[in-house]
């Protein structure tokens, strides 16, 4: 309904001076009663009812065009364009929400009826895949990026018609979808004479110009965090430095003597709720992959040598390899890997080259899957 909401807003600010009459049979094997919505104040309100009218037959005073609804309540209605003085049918096939339903008639409703049933099919595949496996997710990531694909075609396959605007509640992120809000701009501008509209369009376009500009930025402190591991010599592929620390309990424990195993080398700290917070991950990894010679060698950066053993209980990091200087950020260890901030994980393979930054969840795990079966 939000997103209804919005778009009504939008239309009704893009409405023309001129008044037409928008003529519409609804098909319908209930019978039950049907109502018309407008929306003003971005509020939706009765018009019409088929109480006052002959077969389900309306005749919709709008300016054009102008977002309606029509169903027997607000949550069980169905979307469309009252857009010109075709006669104009839509027959509802079932009695299910969300409807199968058919529009005949004016060419904007009919590229819409495409786009809900692309739409519906959407959701209904999405609530199929309704557990919360790697599997179900993966799928669903890709139904979702089909359905952007989709979104951006049916934008260019309809340059000129004002079902485009519709799809305005698709644009999550402007950047994506740079090309798509140019030909909006191009039909709101060709088709509307209202300036709120356009200025609402220019916004949108506006805010993916600064996320570019931050993006750009972003790779720019990359490249230059790139240069600053080259420096390190952390870059991938290359050994990793070795670090020789000591444990809670005085022993020596070095990176190196780890050769042969995959290993997640983690900087991080009790103080640290980032670290903490990704902590269960790193335990549940260690536990399914440790057999097949995946460890954790884990540097604190504590200064507080009571807070470190506490966490270190408290989130039952179980591996050996917990070493610290106890230094805080003077670590020599983290300056020689350039840590700067924390949570900071370098993956190392079993010939001791880094292999991957900063590994996280699902991404983590699948770089060591991969590393595994290499």
């Amino acid at each position: 309904m939000r997103l209804i909401l919005f778009l009504s807003a939008l239309l009704i600010l893009s409405s023309c001076e001129n008044q037409n009459k928008f003529t519409l049979k609804y098909n319908t094997t209930s019978n039950e009663d049907v109502f018309i919505y407008k929306f003003k104040n971005n509020q939706p309100y009765k018009i019409d009812s088929s109480k006052n009218v002959q077969n389900h037959y309306f005749e919709i005073e709008a300016p054009i065009p102008e977002l309606c609804l029509i169903g027997s309540s607000l949550n069980e209605s169905l979307l469309f364009i009252a857009e010109n003085k075709l006669e104009n049918s839509i027959t509802k096939n079932n009695n299910n929400y969300p409807f199968d339903v058919s529009m005949k008639g004016d060419s904007t409703n009919i590229f819409l009826q495409h786009y809900f049933d692309k739409k519906n099919q959407l959701l209904s595949e999405l609530q199929n895949l309704n557990d919360n496996s790697f599997e179900s997710r993966e799928q669903t990531t890709q139904k979702l990026a089909n359905h952007k694909e989709f979104v951006k075609k049916f934008i260019s396959n309809h340059k000129n018609s004002p079902a485009v605007l519709m799809l305005l509640g698709e644009v999550t992120n402007p950047i994506e979808f740079k090309k798509e809000l140019l030909i909006i701009k191009d039909v709101v501008e060709k088709r509307y004479k209202n300036n709120q509209f356009l200025a609402e369009v220019n916004k949108i376009i506006a805010s993916g110009n600064k996320q570019q500009q931050f993006i750009e930025q972003q790779k720019l402190v990359a490249k230059q965090q790139e240069e600053q591991k080259k420096a390190l010599g952390i870059e991938l592929g290359a050994i990793a430095p070795d670090i020789n620390l000591k444990d809670p309990y005085g022993k020596l424990i070095q990176l190196s003597n780890l050769k042969g195993n995959i290993v997640l080398l983690d900087f991080w700290a009790s103080w640290c709720r980032p670290c903490r917070a990704e902590n269960p991950n790193v335990v549940r990894l260690y536990n399914k992959y440790k057999s097949k010679k995946f460890t954790v060698y884990s540097v604190s950066m504590d200064k507080d040598k009571q807070k470190w053993l506490d966490a270190i209980k408290q989130d039952q990091l179980s591996w050996k390899n917990h070493v610290s200087e106890l230094q805080g950020w003077n670590s020599t260890a983290g300056a020689k890997y350039g840590v700067s901030s924390i949570p900071s994980t370098f993956l190392i393979n079993k010939k001791g080259e880094i292999c991957g930054y900063n590994l996280r969840g699902e991404q983590l795990e699948k770089k060591i899957i991969e590393l595994l079966n290499s």
